[in-house]
């Protein structure tokens, strides 16, 4: 709604998603604290603070390894693309973080549950879940492949926008496969084999890198 008033209502062009999430922000740090103040505790823990450092510190690095991973390509793109380029990329990522969160909502979820199968050495209905996934994340795509470009349309948004219609499925691909690792990423956690999830990361950042370095050119 900030957006909306400080773009569109204001017409404050560019400037205007600044003042938009910092308006929103502000709100934030006003009205979230009331609602969880009763989860708000002073008390503290010497067991609690070693149980998040060994398990939090090794997280730092594959937290790092994330960040590389994500920005790698578009900064790829600017080296061998033009700058409207990277912003057709940019635009096409938009619905990325909104399907990621239905992948979070859904591993938080199930990961009390999962833990608690885990400590207690007990079966899981996991390919119940990853099939579920799948099949959710199939219909969502093709349904964007087909109708995208339409919603677009009925947002009234600029024509030149229209061309993100074709990468948008394509990106989301990315999510779809991070579900299906779902369940060995939460193993990892809960057995405390944290360094084994920063190789794995690494291996992709890796991977990411060149496969992007050699094709980007190509098919520029």
């Amino acid at each position: 709604s900030s957006i909306l008033y400080f773009l569109p209502y204001k017409n404050f062009g560019l400037i205007g998603l600044y003042y938009a999430e910092l308006a929103a922000a502000c709100l934030g740090m006003l009205f979230l604290p009331s609602f969880s103040k009763s989860y708000f505790s002073f008390s503290f823990s010497i067991e609690n603070l070693k149980s998040i450092v060994r398990v939090g510190y090794p997280a730092i690095p594959r937290s790092l390894l994330g960040n590389f991973d994500k920005n790698i390509v578009p900064y790829l793109i600017s080296i061998f693309l033009p700058l409207s380029a990277l912003g057709t990329y940019n635009r096409s990522y938009m619905l990325n973080p909104h399907y990621q969160l239905i992948w979070s909502s859904l591993k938080r979820t199930i990961s009390p549950s999962f833990t608690m199968s885990v400590v207690e050495d007990k079966s899981y209905p996991d390919r119940f879940v990853v099939i579920s996934w799948f099949l959710f994340s199939m219909l969502f795509i093709t349904f964007l492949s087909l109708f995208y470009i339409d919603l677009l349309k009925i947002t009234r948004v600029d024509e030149e926008f229209y061309i993100i219609a074709t990468f948008t499925p394509l990106l989301l691909i990315k999510v779809f496969f991070d579900g299906s690792i779902l369940f060995p990423h939460m193993y990892l956690i809960i057995k405390e084999l944290v360094h084994i999830d920063t190789i794995i990361s690494f291996v992709r950042l890796v991977i990411t890198s060149i496969l992007a370095y050699i094709l980007i050119p190509i098919f520029s």
